[in-house]
């Protein structure tokens, strides 16, 4: 069924259409309204009026009704377990629910829980391998709740992380892959293996203070720093000695956080016992990753190839269609963008 992909964070919601035209796609609807301070706190619904309002908005103006929707990983708990290759399919999902508490702290009782079947793991020959993601019930319930205020149904909730990886990564990728998306107030780090989500977690460090410093240092009106970031980056501020050192402090952190949890992958072993296929490079998305000479700085300081994604790869060629949204407009939207995907001919 078409539905607009609608993407939630703690300071803007956004949605985007994918329209299906034969064998090709275009950008349908698309567009983004900002969150009241305060009104979501760390992905937890802290006013639900104030939701609901915007995402009434949102409905009234670009005519929305069924939504794919994500939900916050910061509540998210993924793991991965083997089962017998004999398992019936109707069986995985009571086994599962039997497994929780030996992998979540969340009773079965007040779960929601879905997963995947990775069929092509060589590791596991013999078994399945299942790829769970578990969330709160409450906290799914309080999305859906303030979903169906609004007058929108949802046909899905999806971590926010599965939808960037449908949006940016190769059909049939199988290395390993780390997706960084650096947003306003926080950054997501997953990792994805052999095409599934195998790690996800949130920090809370995002680009606003980036753009807090350039726009007291340099006197300017909060409509420009936008394109400062864009075009001058890191490197066009080192004439101004303290606004260039307050850059390099927040990118170091941010460097810091994405090492220490590429660290923890490539030591760690897997379901199996081997060791984990070790991050072949590093994909930014996000606003945060408009930065200039982000890419170059990460990948210069921690010796892993990085690179800001085409948002796009897996919607439409450029030869065939040209978005309305700028390159750097687009790098807000992966979440919504692969949420709009799913459903369509690229499943």
């Amino acid at each position: 069924m078409p539905a607009v992909g609608v993407d939630i964070s703690d300071s803007s919601v956004k949605c985007i259409e994918i329209v299906e035209q034969g064998n090709t796609k275009r950008l349908g609807r698309f567009g983004e309204l900002p969150i009241p301070d305060g009104a979501i706190s760390r992905g937890m619904i802290q006013n639900s009026a104030a939701l609901i309002k915007v995402l009434a908005d949102l409905r009234a103006t670009h005519h929305l009704n069924f939504i794919r929707a994500s939900l916050p990983e910061e509540h998210v708990y993924v793991f991965q377990t083997l089962m017998p290759d004999d398992t019936p399919h109707e069986q995985i999902r009571t086994t599962l629910e039997f497994q929780l508490e030996e992998h979540v702290p969340i009773a079965p009782r007040d779960a929601v829980f879905d997963y995947e079947v990775m069929q092509h793991r060589e590791a596991g020959q013999g078994h399945l391998y299942i790829d769970v993601s578990v969330y709160p019930k409450g906290v799914v319930q309080s999305y859906l709740d303030a979903f169906r205020a609004a007058k929108l149904t949802p046909l899905s909730f999806e971590v926010e992380a599965h939808a960037v990886a449908r949006a940016v990564l190769p059909r049939g990728d199988t290395g390993a892959v780390m997706l960084v998306d650096f947003g306003r107030l926080r950054t997501g780090i997953a990792v994805v293996s052999n095409g599934f989500l195998e790690f996800t977690t949130t920090v809370p460090l995002g680009g606003q203070p980036i753009s807090t410093a350039i726009i007291e240092y340099l006197k300017i009106p909060p409509g420009e720093v936008d394109k400062i970031k864009n075009e001058r980056g890191i490197l066009g501020m080192r004439e101004h000695k303290e606004l260039y050192s307050a850059l390099v402090n927040t990118v170091s952190l941010l460097r810091d956080e994405i090492n220490k949890h590429v660290i923890y992958w490539n030591t760690h072993k897997d379901t199996d016992g081997n060791a984990n296929s070790r991050i072949e490079k590093i994909l930014l998305c996000g606003g945060g990753a408009n930065l200039a000479g982000l890419p170059e700085y990460l990948s210069g300081t921690m010796r892993i190839p990085t690179e800001v994604v085409n948002v796009w790869r897996n919607a439409f060629s450029f030869e065939e269609v040209i978005p309305e949204l700028t390159h750097a407009e687009s790098l807000s939207y992966a979440t919504a963008i692969g949420l709009a995907l799913q459903g369509t001919n690229h499943d």
